[in-house]
């Protein structure tokens, strides 16, 4: 931590800091912090030391394995995930009651029945997109613990209650670093 009143000329600072974008005017954009403290910087301040969530030049088709290990492989760096959340269990249940052959009075035929079988087993999560960080962090099961920066922060809490979770076995695509990866 730095005191303001024992600062030098010449001594070194360093900051590892994530904003949001408040507003854009002229060759100016105002910036918020995690914390509320607003500031203003110039446009050469912004093109050259800080990095888009958002904003990709190129488009990079890669495996999942691959995309993993980009998006595990980047902490403190802000960036756009996109994954399919946890299977609802009301969805499986909703599939599965689905197989039962007995349509309106009528025995459903065999490619129906297939049919049914194979979109049980193929049931994804409802589909996410977030823009925040992590920190490499990762649970017992191997899921990112993601800060989700448009999430609502609680006050009062000794956590940071924007964490979610994010299982990388699940993601379809991510901007990172002007990139976007998306899953072959």
């Amino acid at each position: 931590m730095t005191k303001f009143k024992e600062l030098k000329v010449g001594e070194v600072l360093s900051e590892t800091q994530f904003y949001t974008v408040d507003k854009v005017k002229g060759d100016k954009v105002q910036l918020s912090t995690d914390s509320g403290e607003n500031i203003v910087v110039n446009k050469t301040y912004a093109e050259s030391f800080l990095a888009s969530s958002a904003q990709h030049t190129s488009v990079e088709k890669i495996t999942r394995t691959e995309l993993t290990e980009k998006v595990v492989t980047s902490p403190r760096i802000a960036m756009t995930v996109n994954f399919n959340k946890k299977v609802d269990i009301k969805d499986v249940k909703k599939a599965l009651h689905a197989l039962y052959p007995n349509k309106g009075g009528r025995i459903a035929s065999e490619a129906a029945f297939k049919k049914n079988v194979n979109k049980a087993i193929d049931l994804k999560g409802e589909e996410r997109t977030m823009i925040g960080r992590h920190y490499g962090t990762t649970d017992s099961t191997g899921r990112l613990q993601f800060v989700d920066m448009k999430a609502i922060r609680k006050v009062g809490v000794d956590y940071d209650s924007r964490q979610r979770l994010v299982d990388p076995r699940t993601l379809n695509w991510a901007i990172i670093a002007g990139i976007k990866y998306q899953v072959k």
